[in-house]
């Protein structure tokens, strides 16, 4: 029970870093599609 627990609390983890990763990979492309550059480079 606990090993199933700690697998998937390791797996939502690094699930959650792939998605920030591939979303924060995409936002700047986002960004420049959507005329939005002025408030990335604000940041």
């Amino acid at each position: 029970m606990e090993l199933n627990w700690h697998l998937s609390s390791i797996w939502a983890r690094s699930w959650r870093n792939v998605l920030m990763m591939l979303v924060m990979d995409r936002l700047p492309i986002l960004g420049q599609v959507l005329g939005f550059r002025d408030f990335f480079s604000l940041r």
